[in-house]
């Protein structure tokens, strides 16, 4: 990175008060889709040091049916509808169960917020949904924010910016993550998956591309860059980048980095050139 665009990252992640954290499956999950609890300890030690800086927190978790589908014994994500939201089903109390004892180890209280799209479409949902929100946050409460699974995927316009043409895709909770993070005027939102940020072009076995460390503007080519990668959970790249450019346009940043990584989190909140980082909208904020 230039000098210039370290001050840019370092100020934007410095000034961030309210952070939206959300963690992928992959990063969750071990290889037998299990739940990584060495894993998972660590991440929830590095949100409550966040937490512990003076910002409110809000985590938004994928794992619920890669958890529901190792209770199970499944050894893959069945393309079964009806399969995956069973495992959902089952999947869900573990996650939680293992996040309430995790985040007791700190003293830190946690709420569980099962959402569909109807809750952000739906004005008198919306309204309730960002009570209880704000009110967990003045309680410092670290509300715990998962898609209710047992809804299929559906197509919501960009809640950020009503009166534009921008769709984006519901059922995946990068998604989720952006529009949390963009109707609570959130200043940053991070992104955690199993890559190490966006690349410069497709990884191969023989070649190893950059991680591009700053985007000013998602446009058509860096959606480009996205096509065609995936993971385990339903948001590949493409989600995470359509996720980036709600919460600019609503005058917060995006951050995505590697879960895995040792410190991540507190890495990034450094400004440490961690990841790929999506610049603001340089105009008015919306908030919650």
């Amino acid at each position: 990175m230039t000098e210039k665009e370290t001050r840019r990252r370092h100020e934007l992640t410095q000034k961030a008060r309210t952070v939206v954290v959300k963690v992928g499956t992959s990063v969750l999950t071990g290889e037998r889709l299990e739940i990584d609890l060495g894993r998972m300890g660590d991440l929830t030690r590095e949100i409550c040091d966040l937490k512990n800086s003076g910002r409110q927190v809000i985590l938004v978790t994928s794992g619920a049916i890669g958890a529901g589908l190792g209770k199970l014994g499944l050894k893959e994500r069945p393309e079964d509808l009806r399969l995956r939201q069973a495992s959902a089903a089952v999947g869900q109390s573990i996650l939680m169960h293992y996040y309430e004892i995790l985040f007791d180890n700190y003293k830190q209280v946690v709420a569980q917020l099962l959402l569909t799209k109807e809750d952000f479409s739906d004005p008198e949902r919306f309204q309730n949904l960002r009570n209880t929100l704000r009110t967990l946050l003045k309680l410092d409460v670290i509300p715990i924010v998962n898609e209710n699974d047992v809804v299929s995927i559906h197509e919501l316009k960009d809640l950020a910016k009503p009166n534009v043409s921008t769709r984006i895709t519901f059922g995946d909770n990068d998604t989720l993550a952006a529009l949390i993070a963009s109707r609570f005027g959130a200043d940053l939102l991070i992104i955690l998956s199993d890559v190490d940020g966006l690349y410069d072009q497709a990884p191969t076995k023989r070649r190893h591309p950059n991680v591009i460390s700053i985007v000013a503007e998602v446009t058509s080519s860096i959606e480009r860059l996205a096509k065609g990668e995936g993971a385990m959970g339903r948001g590949g790249m493409l989600t995470k980048i359509q996720a980036a450019r709600v919460v600019a346009e609503s005058g917060g940043a995006t951050v995505i980095a590697n879960g895995r990584a040792e410190g991540v989190i507190g890495r990034i909140m450094k400004g440490e050139d961690v990841g790929t980082i999506f610049l603001p909208r340089e105009r008015g904020r919306r908030g919650g």
